[in-house]
């Protein structure tokens, strides 16, 4: 048991007040976290009270017939003789007929506190202190028990709900999901969610359009379409950037193009190429020879950087990052590849109702995880369903640098940002001078980047920014959980305490949260959404709450995750699932 939740138990025995005495040190320490037990045993009286009045005339004489003292150290109770009188009983057999029968008449019964049944109060102590060490563990057995019993009951009753519908393979509009059960998916031309049991295809889903392309306009068709020449020509550009030697060794790498992610050149190494697939290693191209100097100024001299020393390719996505020496030359580059994800090929055509509802969505992931990439797609949604689309385009990652903004964008717009530290003001200028329906922002990652966001958030319909983490790490951080209405910490009442398991402080959310929803990207084709994340974070505080999120994922025909295709799909699966609760702190 963790040492708050001792504390939280013990905090309501504290407040109690007890006749017990210190007469030592040793006494003084288990006095003060047992005052509980000057409280009456275990209620114990009113069940043996219970019992003698039933069974009044079983239990008299044999009371009569103990000690009065061994009574007292057994049971807790004393018995007045003198109240132990009779009364006439016409109906006892035992004295004749007609006879003045008599009933013993109910002893008065004196109510004894723990610490009257014996002179040694800190024998008693000791002895109580014992008895609450070992039911401290049990209790957390029982917790446990009853959190995997009540687990099975939730789970039993949504596969009992679920054979009422699997037979009738309709879709339906319900916006409430079974629990614990994967269901097909996918959205009406409104961006409305549809579901139905079933883990296969049907003769019916040949018909229907790709999820990515439901409900977009003819623009973005158009958009889509020229996806695949327009993305291999910007690799190929980036590509010819690089020493010929190492354009030559990656060539003769298959698939090259679609899967590599990162060139590596550092002075007087090897240049290391990284892939996209978890399961491929980075390759050291040793057979062209180490980088040298020239290498790198030919890549570098003439290119605009950024103040985070970030520069690329005006009109395309492809990141160049250079590490300096101590005086500030450049001896290494990391040249990341960039894709656009085509219109509704990504995890995005899983979200394409958030995307209808223009709610505010922050995306979070571990570096890497396609946070940008994914942010690129849902604001292009975004501006094709009418909203005027505002990037903060902090690092030129979203819209590429140089003045053009990347063709995948489409009617979204973008503010580039001179500097870093100047985000704010530019965020304010957005909403100022352009009116923006939604304002987008890349990769929020300190305070003054989260009261930038804050500060525009009342100002626009909607707000869509990015991460770092997932949404235990977020709530743990004490400056990135402002984003989600920080926390805060209060006292309640005696009555509100005994609900809460007799905790005199709670944690509670201490203000709106900016975002509505929370979209936890676990892969290329995996998400997780914490819808009204404001409730789920309340459950999640609450020692009672029981917080749930929406698994989807994009599957194959038998069900399973597609780790690599992103598009084509028809449908994707939703399980709703319980949500393992972090322990919090509070502010």
């Amino acid at each position: 048991m963790s040492a708050a939740k001792r504390a939280r138990l013990i905090a309501p025995v504290a407040q109690q007040h007890s006749s017990v005495r210190a007469t030592s040190e040793d006494e003084l320490c288990l006095n003060d976290m047992l005052k509980s037990c000057a409280l009456p045993v275990n209620n114990l009286h009113a069940t043996v009270e219970s019992l003698v009045r039933k069974h009044l005339a079983d239990f008299h004489e044999l009371m009569l017939n103990h000690a009065i003292s061994e009574a007292d150290a057994n049971n807790g109770w004393f018995i007045d003789p003198a109240t132990a009188s009779t009364t006439t009983n016409p109906l006892d057999t035992n004295s004749g007929f007609g006879a003045a029968a008599t009933t013993p008449s109910p002893p008065s019964f004196v109510r004894k506190r723990y610490w009257d049944l014996g002179p040694d109060k800190l024998m008693l102590a000791r002895a109580a202190a014992q008895q609450v060490d070992q039911l401290l563990p049990a209790l957390d057995v029982l917790e446990s028990n009853v959190s995997a019993l009540t687990d099975w009951k939730r789970r039993a009753n949504a596969y009992f709900a679920a054979t009422q519908y699997m037979v009738h393979d309709q879709w339906s509009l319900s916006p409430r999901l079974p629990k614990h059960i994967a269901v097909q998916a996918r959205f009406t031309n409104d961006g409305r969610l549809i579901w139905r049991y079933g883990g296969s295809e049907h003769e019916d889903m040949p018909a229907t359009p790709d999820l990515g392309l439901v409900g977009a306009s003819d623009g973005l068709q158009r958009v889509h379409d020229q996806f695949v020449h327009r993305t291999e020509q910007e690799v190929r550009d980036l590509l010819n950037l690089l020493p010929y030697r190492v354009r030559e060794a990656i060539d003769e790498i298959p698939d090259a193009v679609h899967s590599l992610n990162e060139v590596v050149l550092d002075l007087g190494e090897p240049p290391r190429l990284r892939f996209f697939a978890l399961n491929q290693a980075a390759l050291d191209l040793k057979d062209v020879g180490r980088v040298t100097q020239e290498d790198i100024d030919a890549i570098v001299d003439g290119r605009k950087f950024s103040s985070d020393r970030r520069g690329g390719i005006n009109g395309q996505l492809h990141r160049i990052s250079w590490v300096a020496n101590r005086e500030g030359k450049a001896i290494g580059l990391t040249i990341r590849v960039g894709r656009a994800c085509p219109p509704g090929e990504g995890v995005t055509q899983m979200l394409l109702d958030l995307v209808k509802r223009g709610e505010s969505v922050l995306f979070l992931g571990k570096p890497g995880s396609g946070k940008t990439h994914t942010l690129r797609d849902f604001v292009a949604r975004l501006s094709d369903t009418g909203n005027n689309v505002m990037i903060v385009d902090t690092s030129n990652e979203v819209g590429g640098p140089g003045d053009v903004k990347h063709f995948s964008l489409h009617k979204a717009r973008r503010l580039q940002v001179r500097d870093r530290s100047r985000q704010f003001e530019v965020l304010l200028e957005a909403v100022q001078n352009h009116t923006p329906d939604i304002v987008c922002i890349d990769e929020i990652s300190d305070s003054k980047e989260v009261a930038a966001a804050r500060s525009v958030a009342t100002r626009v319909k909607g707000t869509v920014a990015t991460a770092h983490g997932d949404l235990e790490s977020i709530l743990r951080n004490k400056v990135m959980r402002e984003l989600l209405g920080g926390l805060q910490t209060a006292t309640v009442g005696d009555a509100r305490a005994k609900e809460l398991g007799g905790r005199k402080t709670v944690t509670t959310r201490a203000e709106e949260s900016l975002f509505t929803t929370v979209v936890e990207l676990v892969s290329r084709t995996e998400v997780r959404v914490f819808q009204n994340v404001g409730h789920v974070v309340d459950a999640i505080l609450h020692p009672h709450g029981f917080p749930w999120a929406e698994r989807r994922w994009l599957a194959t025909p038998d069900g399973s995750v597609s780790g690599t295709s992103a598009g084509g799909h028809k449908f994707f699966l939703v399980q709703v699932e319980p949500l393992e609760k972090p322990d919090l702190e509070g502010p």
